[in-house]
């Protein structure tokens, strides 16, 4: 659903406000593609396919934890927080492609998890908006089912802000915001959140602290 058939159906939706919605009730994470440089020096592999994204920034004064399972507990990864992107695949078993633009994927001991779709529903000034939100299946795998660790916040909304190579990415976590999707991406995209986000990037602290060849530190 693009843009103008957001404004069309904003009649048709429950009604909601946001006037109670402020940086200190939301969450936001930022996640960016590391120079070659700042890999090396964190002894990072290059990916082959699929771009790695890294958190690098958080504000998040509500303490939402639904990320806290994607986070890397050992290894040279440790207390890492990074994910990869994929073109949403061809699906074969029903013969159509899928309706998201991207998938956010995330390996998480053996098991691959699908984070969350990508739905871009608009671009403008060289960004691009678009929502997310994790399964609400309580199992997930398609060979071996197992228990959804994301299940109890399928429930909050993801609306993502990115650039046109898709290396950073901002995501603004709105509890229980899923339902009322389309008025959250409408007041993003007509800038009803700006001081939410610049709030939030203002205040917001460093994720972790890469090594960067330059000056020590990221």
């Amino acid at each position: 659903m693009r843009l103008w058939q957001i404004l069309a159906t904003e009649r048709r939706q429950p009604m909601f406000s946001n006037s109670t919605l402020t940086a200190d009730s939301v969450a936001y994470f930022k996640f960016e593609t590391l120079s070659t440089e700042i890999k090396k020096a964190n002894k990072i592999k290059p990916e082959s396919k699929e771009p790695r994204l890294d958190c690098t920034f958080t504000y998040n004064p509500i303490k939402w934890k639904g990320f806290d399972y994607c986070i890397t507990q050992s290894g040279a990864n440790a207390a890492r927080l990074f994910w990869t992107l994929r073109p949403a695949a061809y699906d074969s078993k029903i013969n159509i492609l899928r309706q998201a633009d991207y998938q956010i994927k995330k390996s998480v001991k053996q098991y691959s998890y699908n984070i969350s779709s990508l739905y871009i529903e608009h671009e403008a000034d060289g960004l691009a908006y678009g929502y997310g939100y994790f399964s609400n299946k309580q199992e997930v795998g398609k060979k071996e089912k197992r228990p959804n660790p994301f299940y109890v916040w399928q429930k909050d909304l993801f609306l993502f802000i990115t650039n046109p190579d898709f290396s950073i990415f901002e995501v603004l976590i709105i509890p229980d915001g899923r339902l009322n999707y389309r008025q959250h991406l409408k007041n993003l995209i007509q800038d009803s959140y700006k001081h939410i986000l610049e709030e939030a990037r203002m205040r917001s602290n460093v994720f972790y602290q890469y090594q960067n060849p330059d000056n020590n530190e990221r």
